[in-house]
């Protein structure tokens, strides 16, 4: 699969260090974070909720879709992707990483087939909102919100799906 991340993504990673059981391909079943084992879909859910908060905070109804990762908006133009998430482990460390699109050249994923999805489009925040947002608009909010998610990893309220279960 391929993804752009070109100017006007705002983009993050994060780095951990792998503990506990791993499988018999040598996978990591659970990360070490902070202070409480998770299991890496585990956060990526706590990114994604980050992402679809700081969304919501600028007005964007945005929310999930079972069985896709990242932020969407859906309505009656479709499914749209405002944000992606992957998670990654290798050697021992996991690697979360997201792209929210803040203000990209939107053209630049008509070239491509953005994460492999071929049924649904990609969207931005200046898109969704009818006006230019700029990355540092929204930084201190995305800042915010991850470490909210992140912080202690205590019970959180999950946002809403914003689309039917997929079939």
């Amino acid at each position: 699969d391929l993804d752009h991340a070109g100017h006007g993504r705002l983009a993050g990673d994060e780095l951990q260090a792998v503990v506990g059981a791993l499988d018999e391909k040598n996978k990591a079943l659970e990360v070490l974070s902070r202070t409480d084992k998770l299991t890496g879909i585990a956060n990526r859910r706590r990114l994604e909720e980050a992402l679809v908060r700081t969304l919501k905070d600028f007005g964007i109804p945005a929310g999930r879709i079972s069985g896709r990762s990242g932020a969407w908006v859906a309505d009656e133009r479709g499914e749209r992707k405002l944000a992606a998430v992957g998670i990654r482990v290798a050697r021992r460390t996991s690697m979360h990483g997201f792209a929210l699109n803040v203000d990209p050249d939107l053209t630049w994923f008509d070239r491509i087939i953005p994460c492999g999805i071929v049924d649904a489009g990609v969207t931005s925040m200046s898109a969704e909102l009818g006006r230019t947002v700029a990355i540092t608009e929204v930084l201190g909010t995305v800042q915010d919100h991850l470490a909210e998610m992140l912080g202690d990893f205590g019970p959180y309220d999950r946002s809403a799906d914003v689309a039917a279960p997929r079939p």
